[in-house]
């Protein structure tokens, strides 16, 4: 059985295509228009999923689920390898790498992190990095993320991105359990505060901290902030005002809530 269509009806349908064809056509070769188009379709499934969340009850939020991103990391991609040296090729590999550990393809991460460090390591867009790679340790697993900072650390250029990197690497590190003293993950941790240092005292992250300073703490914390080690002495004031170290209270047990607000 056929139903027949209306000519009016496939005559607006026409014009519909025809006015679209134009900002298709732009779209397909200007590599920005198609980042964009990616991101705002990413961005509206994104927002969808965050406001099924806020509807739902604890136990519904248990159930739900968080919307695939292996289409997206593709486009993404393909975006990239349009025009590699573009400042929107970096905008993508980032995208990449950003949602690349949500996905089951995990090898565009690695495609993404020599890219941005080779075509794109002095550029602001590549600025996070670093840290961007080193929260994905949970989701693609120390070893690898490690590996990565490597691969930035050993191919960008001087500038942010490499220190992004190897503060990100040195955090890694210094959180590791296998940087035990003398061990060879330690060393390099020193190595990396060592260039730091060196490199980029005058320097600060993306938080305005010095990145020389960071790699200080992260340092002093690997060497004195684990078991076995004496509590490095504080020295402060109770609620009522009283002066007290932390050492008037050796052999009782002690519980340290530190907390803030910002």
């Amino acid at each position: 059985m056929k139903i027949p269509v209306p000519r009016a009806l496939l005559a607006g349908a026409s014009l519909l295509l025809l006015a679209l064809l134009p900002a298709l056509a732009a779209q397909g070769s200007d590599p920005e228009a198609a980042f964009q188009a990616v991101m705002d379709r990413y961005q509206s499934v994104s927002d969808e999923y965050r406001a099924k969340l806020r509807a739902a009850t604890p136990e519904e939020r248990g159930k739900l689920t968080p919307p695939p991103v292996d289409a997206f990391v593709a486009e993404f991609a393909d975006v990239a390898r349009s025009a590699p040296k573009s400042e929107t090729a970096a905008r993508s590999w980032m995208m990449v790498v950003q949602l690349g550990p949500q996905g089951s393809d995990k090898a565009l991460i690695g495609e993404a992190v020599e890219r941005l460090a080779r075509d794109h390591g002095t550029s602001e867009q590549a600025a996070g990095l670093g840290g961007t790679l080193a929260r994905a340790g949970g989701a693609l697993g120390e070893a690898v993320v490690q590996g990565h900072l490597r691969k930035v650390v050993e191919l960008a250029p001087k500038g942010a991105v490499q220190a992004g990197a190897m503060l990100g690497l040195a955090t890694s590190l210094g959180d590791a359990d296998g940087t035990t003293p003398g061990s060879p993950a330690e060393r390099e941790l020193e190595g990396l505060v060592g260039r730091l240092k060196q490199d980029y005292a005058d320097l600060n992250d993306a938080r305005g901290r010095p990145y020389a300073q960071v790699a200080d703490g992260i340092l002093f914390a690997r060497r004195n902030l684990v078991v076995g080690k004496t509590v490095p002495e504080i020295e402060c004031a109770d609620t009522q005002g009283v002066s007290f170290k932390l050492s008037d209270y050796r052999g009782k047990v002690v519980l340290l809530d530190f907390w803030g607000d910002w």
